[in-house]
């Protein structure tokens, strides 16, 4: 699942608009199933050694049949360390006030 939401920025003024967020079928591939990518001609090898390089991976958006949108993309671990296996020690409330 692909949570797909784009931000449109000007400079002069400057502002920036969000679009609402739309729910899309996706997927994040380990970099041992990336050959199913390059199998497709989905992504070149200049490609996959810049994602490598940086230590990202690639997720798509779409049918892997249809022409899916694919993207390096990065592992954030930022939001991993708020969820606390203890429930009342945790900064997310889901569903409720922070």
């Amino acid at each position: 699942m692909v949570l797909d939401q784009r931000l449109f920025i000007s400079f002069n003024p400057f502002n920036v608009y969000v679009s609402q967020a739309e729910v899309k079928p996706g997927c994040v591939l380990r970099q041992s199933n990336w050959h199913v990518l390059e199998s497709k001609g989905l992504i070149s090898s200049d490609e996959v050694r810049d994602c490598k390089r940086n230590m990202n991976t690639f997720g798509f958006v779409g049918d892997l049949r249809e022409s899916p949108e694919v993207s390096c993309v990065y592992h954030s671990e930022t939001a991993e360390n708020l969820f606390l296996e203890d429930a009342s020690k945790s900064k997310i409330r889901i569903g409720g006030s922070q």
